[in-house]
């Protein structure tokens, strides 16, 4: 999916949020996010799962505390998009700007110390983000 793909899917997602668009939307998330495993956006939570986006897709983590000790332990797992809760996917449209919120920071934390040609496309990126928020 291209630049053009996610602004669109934002516009769509506001304008008629329907499970179909709100899928489109997060895989287009998913290919404007940084690369690495230090970059996901927290789109809900149900249980004791969390729901992630990254730019390798969506991620499933359990989360649990170690008995005795005051300790977390993650266990991420990259799901099929369609997986994500119904619950998590009807929340997206009211959260949106909490999502692209988290993009910004994301991407300007990134722009601090990454190179290459996501520069560009990171840009075009903050400047959709600061026009539609």
């Amino acid at each position: 999916m291209s630049l053009e793909e996610f602004k669109s899917s934002v516009i769509l997602v506001k304008r008629k949020p329907t499970k179909e668009n709100v899928i489109r939307f997060l895989r287009s998330l998913s290919t404007v996010m940084p690369s690495g495993e230090d970059y996901a956006i927290t789109v809900g939570s149900v249980g004791g799962y969390s729901y992630m986006i990254d730019s390798k897709g969506a991620i499933m983590v359990s989360v649990t505390q170690d008995e005795y000790l005051p300790f977390f332990s993650a266990k991420p797992k990259h799901i099929r998009f369609e997986e994500i809760p119904e619950r998590v996917l009807n929340s997206v449209p009211g959260n949106l700007r909490g999502i692209l919120d988290q993009l910004r920071d994301l991407i300007l934390d990134w722009n601090r110390t990454g190179r290459g040609e996501y520069r560009k496309k990171s840009e075009e990126i903050l400047n959709f983000i600061i026009e539609t928020i």
